[in-house]
Formats: C-alpha cells, structure tokens, sequence
C-alpha cells in the first residue's frame, strides 16, 4: 500500500520602502483546508526623526498548531524544534526596538511581549498529536545595551547588555562580552 503523506504549506514576504521607513511583511498560510494562518507586519525607520536612530515595531501572529502535521514527516520541524517561529504555533508577540548610533557608541534598547499556547497538557512539542485545548502564557522581555565598536572592518564590538524577563520565571540577565556583529541589519525581520 503506497502510503500518501502530505501538508500544504504557502507564503509571501513582502517590502516596501518609503524614504527613510521600510514597510514589511509575512502571510503564512499552513494547509489550507485546516485554515491555520501567520502573519507578520512591521516598520522599521532608519534616521527619520534623528540622524543615527534605528526604530522598529512589529507584530507576529500565527495560530494555534501551525507548522505541525498530524504526522512528524510533515510538519515544519528540525530535531522536534520549531522552525517557523521559534515557539511554534499559536504566537502573538509584538517587538519594539530603539537602536541610536553616534561615531564608536551605540545604545539598544528592545521589548518583547509574547502571548502563546504551550500545546495540550503544557508542553508544545505535543503540537504534532491531535489538539485537546491549549494552554496560554505570557512573557514581557526588555533588553538594553551599551557598547563602543571597536574594530570598523569587522565590526568587533564591546557590549555591557542587562535582560529582564517577566512571565511563567522571571530572571535577571548582566552580560558583557566582545563579539563580531555581522548582520544585514535591512533584512532584520
């Protein structure tokens, strides 16, 4: 017997620029006949207001058990992690981020709020079985920087960086390092 498995995935990203602003977005639409849907919509501004000020904010949301499959073949999983968002279905979260650079210096300053469903009985690796009711939780996350580039070419930087997260645990975070930041910090989405 040929044993046929399958799940429909489609999507679209879209972006547009408007001067100084880039206007973006995602539609996910996980196997239509189940009307499972994601989607994202942000702006990002790149010194509008002051030279030097990266703004952001963003919405993402998708539904309860997207990316899953009845069967583990076909959902959107790598070693049964998510790889759609990092949560997995059943997200909505909203970003904020406020970057200023002047010469060497820089400062960052990032909020998450992110509402989404454990998976039935608490855990969301049991996404891919059938659905019984999940269960919703919150976590606020504000991050900071300050940090001083230390080498132009590869951007080597020094950063003193403080992360406090509210939700289920809350934890303190105070970490300082030295790292290369190589990002392409216009397709940050």
């Amino acid at each position: 017997f040929p044993v046929t498995i399958r799940n429909d995935y489609a999507g679209v990203n879209i972006s547009y620029w408007v001067k100084k602003f880039l206007v973006y977005g995602q539609v996910m639409v996980d196997d239509p006949s189940t009307n499972r849907l994601g989607y994202q919509a942000g702006i990002k501004s790149y010194g509008a207001f002051v030279p030097g000020l990266q703004l952001q904010l963003e919405w993402n949301e998708t539904a309860s058990y997207s990316y899953t499959a009845r069967n583990d073949l076909t959902g959107l999983n790598h070693f049964n992690q998510p790889i759609g968002h990092p949560l997995g279905g059943g997200v909505k979260e909203i970003v904020g981020i406020a970057e200023y650079r002047y010469k060497r210096f820089f400062s960052r300053l990032k909020y998450n709020s992110i509402s989404f469903d454990l998976g039935a009985g608490g855990d969301w690796r049991t996404q891919s079985i059938v659905p019984i009711e999940p269960i919703p939780d919150t976590v606020n996350q504000l991050d900071g920087q300050l940090g001083m580039q230390l080498n132009l070419q590869t951007n080597a930087e020094f950063y003193v960086s403080y992360v406090y997260r509210d939700g289920t645990y809350n934890s303190n975070f105070i970490m300082f390092g030295i790292r290369t930041n190589l990002h392409n910090n216009y397709f940050d989405f």
